[in-house]
């Protein structure tokens, strides 16, 4: 018979897959950046989610995660920043298209190509791609951990969800840390999977019109989540 910890620790595996699984802004910024930067911006874009997910639990573990279940002012402070980001994402894929997400990274890279070009050096290629590609990671670090943090539901997620799975008895503070690493692992490997499965496909769907079309349709997702976001209410 399985102790109490074990069936915990299965039982919000098991929940918690699902909902790493379900279609949400994080998987559209995902499948995204992969089709438009490749591997870097890619999974710069799960990492920065997977990072963002452990500052979910360590604030839950501090108390912090439940003020947005219980005061409906700093639910709405959160979710209005939340929802005016993700329009501002949204509508730059519409009207930016190819270059809304990945702009800065070559715009950065490309007086040093310029000059690695003149040059000639294979060193200097070598050097100018590392660079650009760790840029370009950054980069969608910064996109990733940026679009979680300012999402309310999964603070209200963390607060409502893990107590459930907490053992009577148990450390509040140290279970609720070895959730959340349940979690980024399983972000990590399902994301992670859509990175690797998008990008091949890269060199098709990068195809300026092609690339436009989905940075659009892209950009009218985000648009949706930022207004089904407006819409929510707090919890009661």
């Amino acid at each position: 018979m399985m102790s109490p910890v074990t069936t915990s620790l299965l039982n919000f595996t098991l929940a918690s897959t699902m909902f790493t699984i379900s279609p949400g802004v994080g998987a559209a910024l995902v499948l995204r950046s992969a089709i438009r930067g490749g591997h870097a911006l890619g999974m710069g874009a799960v990492c920065g989610i997977v990072l963002s997910q452990l500052l979910w639990g360590i604030w839950a573990s501090l108390g912090l995660c439940a003020l947005l279940a219980v005061s409906p002012t700093a639910y709405t402070i959160l979710k209005w920043a939340g929802a005016l980001y993700l329009a501002w994402l949204g509508l730059q894929m519409i009207f930016r298209p190819n270059d809304a997400l990945e702009g800065e990274a070559l715009a950065l890279a490309e007086p040093e190509a310029r000059m690695a070009s003149a040059q000639g050096h294979d060193s200097d290629r070598r050097r100018l791609a590392w660079k650009t590609r760790l840029r370009t990671f950054w980069q969608g670090v910064r996109r990733g951990l940026t679009t979680d943090q300012l999402s309310p539901e999964t603070g209200v997620f963390v607060v409502s969800f893990f107590p459930q799975f907490i053992p009577h008895g148990s450390n509040v503070v140290e279970f609720t840390m070895l959730l959340t690493l349940i979690l980024m692992v399983e972000a990590l490997i399902f994301l992670g999977a859509l990175v690797f499965l998008t990008v091949p496909l890269g060199h098709l769907l990068a195809r300026p019109a092609i690339g436009r079309w989905i940075d659009r349709v892209t950009g009218v997702m985000f648009l949706y989540f930022a207004f089904s976001l407006a819409m929510a209410t707090a919890p009661h």
